[in-house]
């Protein structure tokens, strides 16, 4: 099974423009020690929908937020660009064997409370123990 944290260290890794948080946006998170900006960030969640047989498939559904939506759609893209093409990656105990677009390019969904603009990507992760 994917780790999480293994697989947030691992989206954190791949040079996206934006701190990628698991589950939900960093302000809804205790940060008491930290000044940073989080208005621009990605939230993600991995849920498996199958193992069997030492394959696991996962949805991989990430919500990009920022004051502009270019910067999510730019943020988007570039999750889904840099993840299609990644073929036999090691994340923990897991090798990852396929990243599958699900949505082509990001979806809006609209602004939240700040009138930050959330956008998302969904993809499939098929991976083998």
């Amino acid at each position: 099974m994917i780790n999480q944290e293994e697989f947030q260290d691992f989206l954190n890794s791949i040079g996206l423009p934006m701190e990628v948080f698991l589950n939900i946006f960093p302000e809804e998170m205790d940060y008491s020690e930290s000044n940073q900006d989080w208005q621009e960030s990605i939230a993600f969640s991995l849920k498996t929908t199958f193992t069997g047989r030492g394959i696991e498939h996962a949805n991989l559904r990430c919500h990009i937020r920022a004051v502009h939506p270019r910067e999510c759609i730019a943020a988007g893209t570039q999750l889904i660009k840099s993840l299609k093409d990644m073929k036999g990656i090691s994340v923990g105990d897991v090798q990852i064997v396929a990243f599958v677009p699900i949505d082509l390019q990001p979806v809006p969904l609209g602004t939240d409370n700040n009138n930050n603009h959330i956008y998302q990507v969904d993809m499939r992760v098929i991976a083998s123990s």
